[in-house]
């Protein structure tokens, strides 16, 4: 594709939200409760902006574009949730639960063979804001309470910015590339969170 544009402002944006949210449990009074529950949630998604059209004038060495802004952009979060409730006598609780975060959030821009040359800015950008969150609760009135329930949250981003080798990108004003990974801090629920040093 060949774009020849001169006053106009070329912007291409991706951008994705994706979420899951799993949750499992149990809630008994009777004299012998085993709960074993596994809830799993896991987001692998993948946001790409690319742009490799040829953007120039009708002429060799003519901007063929005011500005040129390529932007990706992903938000994704997974929850697991293990909440087991019981009055029995005996309580035997044996579960895990597990978030997974692994996105990739990438911009790719140019082309060995596709000019880009603009009048002003050029400003290629790429943010990703994975959350995980996994929660593991037990409640028990009985008076014989074994628990081993566990959770765990993984985050595993990937966050890309690249221009293609060979690229001939040109442009009269600034040319900014920047990438962000977590730039905003996630909200923690009320009750969800203790101190992992005095316990």
């Amino acid at each position: 594709a060949a774009i020849n544009a001169p006053s106009a402002a070329i912007a291409v944006e991706a951008r994705a939200t994706n979420a899951a949210t799993s949750a499992g449990g149990s809630v008994n009074g009777g004299a012998v409760t085993v709960a074993v529950g596994q809830p799993k949630a896991y987001v692998d998604a993948v946001t790409y902006a690319q742009m490799s059209a040829t953007v120039r004038g009708g002429t060799p060495n003519t901007a063929g574009a005011a500005l040129l802004a390529v932007q990706a952009t992903g938000l994704d979060s997974a929850t697991a949730k293990l909440k087991n409730t019981s009055g029995g006598a005996i309580t035997i609780d044996d579960g895990a639960a597990h978030a997974r975060v692994r996105p990739t959030v990438e911009t790719v821009v140019g082309g060995a063979n596709a000019p880009i040359i603009v009048v002003g800015d050029v400003q290629l950008g790429v943010a990703g804001q994975p959350l995980s969150r996994s929660y593991a609760e037990n409640f028990s009135v009985g008076a014989l309470a074994i628990s081993t329930n566990s959770a765990t949250a993984e985050t595993l981003p990937t966050v890309r910015l690249s221009i293609v080798p060979d690229t001939v990108l040109i442009a009269g004003g600034k040319i900014t590339l920047i990438a962000h990974q977590n730039t905003e801090s996630p909200i923690v629920e009320p009750g969800k969170e203790f101190d992992a040093v005095t316990g």
